[in-house]
């Protein structure tokens, strides 16, 4: 019979956790947003890992370890990623204030940061007119 380990006190983790500096909670949870959006994109597309590998050229075991969520991810690798599936990865609030309209009739992504983010395929509850005027940030008014 298998010796099964016993659970260790989570008590370390914790308090591992609480002393994580913050720049480093959110560099983990960017990480994390962007292969999230990448799995989505894949799946939306019908395309595995495989299939993405031969997109860029590259193998599938870098594929693999890409969107393993350790990947420091450089804007070429985002932009090439992104333009083998005909979907940019990430956006600026800029660009997003420019092509507003754009942005909000695709697909609402949920984000690992938002507490009340949508599950996949569930639309937003958003118009046009619950814009906040004037405003430097948009809002999906609930």
């Amino acid at each position: 019979m298998k010796n099964k380990r016993k659970p260790e006190d989570s008590s370390i983790f914790f308090e591992l956790l609480e002393n994580t500096p913050q720049e480093s909670k959110n560099y983990v949870s960017k990480s994390l947003e962007i292969v999230h959006q990448i799995a989505l994109l894949l799946e939306d597309q019908g395309i595995n890992q495989k299939g993405l590998a031969a997109k860029l050229n590259k193998t599938e075991a870098e594929i693999s370890k890409w969107l393993s969520g350790a990947h420091n991810f450089t804007i070429r690798t985002l932009t090439a990623i992104g333009t083998a599936l005909g979907e940019e990865i990430i956006v600026t609030p800029y660009k997003v204030q420019n092509n507003f309209l754009h942005y909000m009739k695709n697909k609402f992504r949920a984000s690992v940061n938002e507490k009340d983010a949508k599950p996949k395929g569930e639309k937003s509850n958003f118009s046009v007119d619950k814009l906040k005027a004037g405003e430097n940030e948009y809002q999906i008014a609930a």
